[in-house]
């Protein structure tokens, strides 16, 4: 007589028929042997995670410096220093002096005030203002229009003052900044005026043909306008021999290696060489 027997494992129950002479302890119909795991029914071990290797923390990168531009220059605390141009001082003509007496006058009426489109807040009609006067400039009094050009008359005197010591303020090293700023706003297409000439600075002699002209006028033609003297000068270096050219070419040629000395030695002296 032969008895089932499951046999368990990790995977699904085994059926097996064996006698029941083979079995020594008594069992039931149904027994459950419980079999040894295979090799192959191992679950492998996990292999412990790895730590997650630290990114070294990114070095804060500072911003690097605006470079200044050629004409820009700063003082011993960094701020930049103005051009030239920026402190040259401005003639008030009589009627700017008429307008500054009456902005205040009329920047404060409703018919010279509008709305900002940027800002939605009141301010003064710049364009109105400028207009009323104008008008009224035209139709002034004569004593009140002798009254402003004594103003502007002493205004004059003291324009005059303060040119001439900004003049004086001007170094080399400043007048360079500003032509160097000209030159940028040239390439643009910009109108400027022309370059600033340092009044130290050594002067270009004249060629040959102006000394003639120089002679000419020192010598009985002083009295002729200044094209017909030249007209006059041009016809007569054209008919002069080399001989006679000599004496000017020669001392213009002298004049110009002196210049040339001249300039070289501002340059050093200006630190601009």
């Amino acid at each position: 007589m032969f008895s089932r027997l499951v046999l368990r494992t990790s995977a699904r129950p085994l059926l097996a028929r064996v006698p029941l002479m083979a079995v020594r302890a008594p069992l039931s119909t149904t027994a459950y042997l419980q079999l040894p795991k295979t090799a192959k029914e191992t679950k492998p071990k996990r292999a412990s995670p790895k730590p997650k290797a630290t990114k070294p923390a990114k070095k804060e990168t500072k911003p690097k410096a605006k470079k200044d531009k050629p004409w820009e220059a700063r003082d011993t605390n960094g701020k930049l220093l103005p051009l030239p141009m920026e402190n040259k001082p401005t003639r008030r003509s009589s009627f700017l002096i008429y307008f500054s007496e009456r902005l205040p006058q009329l920047k404060e009426k409703t018919e010279y005030r509008k709305i900002s489109p940027a800002s939605g807040k009141s301010v003064v009609d710049v364009t109105a203002i400028t207009t009323a006067v104008g008008a009224e400039w035209k139709s002034l009094s004569p004593a009140e229009r002798a009254r402003i050009d004594e103003l502007a008359e002493k205004a004059k005197a003291q324009y005059e003052k303060d040119l001439a010591k900004w003049q004086d303020s001007l170094t080399p090293d400043a007048i360079r900044r500003q032509n160097l700023y000209y030159a940028h706003q040239r390439k643009l297409g910009k109108s400027v005026p022309s370059n600033l000439k340092d009044p130290a600075a050594p002067k270009r002699p004249p060629g040959a043909f102006f000394l003639y002209v120089q002679h000419l006028r020192e010598n009985g033609h002083d009295h002729l306008p200044v094209q017909e003297l030249a007209k006059l000068a041009g016809e007569r270096w054209k008919a002069m021999n080399a001989s006679d050219k000599h004496p000017f070419e020669s001392k213009a040629q002298s004049d110009y290696e002196t210049y040339t000395k001249e300039h070289e030695a501002y340059k050093k002296s200006a630190g601009l060489a």
